[in-house]
């Protein structure tokens, strides 16, 4: 069965650009960043830029910039980040989470995936769901009515792909070999994976 994603796509369009097959490994986050620090896959996508993930791995150019909204029931009184002072807010993973504690007084909920967090949201375990607007568009699109975008984007977040720190074979012989322009190019740069093909594991967060 041919898997279908975002990622999944652009990775199998840089694939198309580099002339060599690329193979998708689906894993949540956290072992998809272990299965490139192992050796097992040549890069990670939709890696975050922190400064903790900059000790282990290198990055290709930015690839997607996320915007993160507030998500909430209908009638909640939550308007902005403002309303939120003693209130639980679910969050997934990454630097969102990082920026939510950062916030006095908001008590976050740590979720395992999106459908968990908005799964909670619904059942009002959890007053708001900082969420990517355009994962949660997707989760929202055949749930029950009621829950509700309030307010404008209040944090961006900017990933790229991931490869292992010092791994320059599979960043710039890519580069050099695929014809692309340099931003491109350096998109590209994981799927660099020899004879055998590339393999790019696919940080699924929802």
């Amino acid at each position: 069965m041919l898997f279908r994603s975002f990622d999944a796509d652009l990775a199998r369009a840089i694939g198309q650009a580099l002339g060599r097959e690329v193979r998708l490994r689906v894993a949540k986050y956290n072992y998809a960043q272990k299965m490139v620090l192992s050796g097992e896959a040549d890069a990670v996508s939709d890696l975050g830029l922190a400064s903790a993930s900059r000790d282990r791995f290198d990055f290709t150019d930015v690839v997607l910039v996320h915007e993160f909204g507030l998500f909430v029931r209908g009638g909640s009184g939550v308007a902005s980040l403002s309303d939120l002072s003693g209130r639980r807010v679910g969050g997934v993973t990454g630097s969102i989470l990082t920026f939510l504690r950062a916030q006095s007084d908001v008590r976050v909920v740590q979720a395992e995936n999106y459908p968990s967090a908005f799964e909670q949201l619904t059942k009002g375990d959890v007053d708001a769901v900082a969420a990517d607007t355009w994962n949660a568009a997707d989760q929202l699109s055949d749930r029950s009515r009621g829950i509700e975008l309030v307010g404008t984007p209040f944090f961006a977040a900017s990933t790229a792909y991931g490869v292992r720190k010092g791994n320059d074979a599979v960043r710039d012989d890519s580069i050099a070999r695929s014809g692309c322009s340099k931003r491109t190019a350096r998109s590209s740069a994981c799927g660099h994976g020899g004879s055998r093909g590339s393999r790019v594991s696919r940080a699924t967060c929802w």
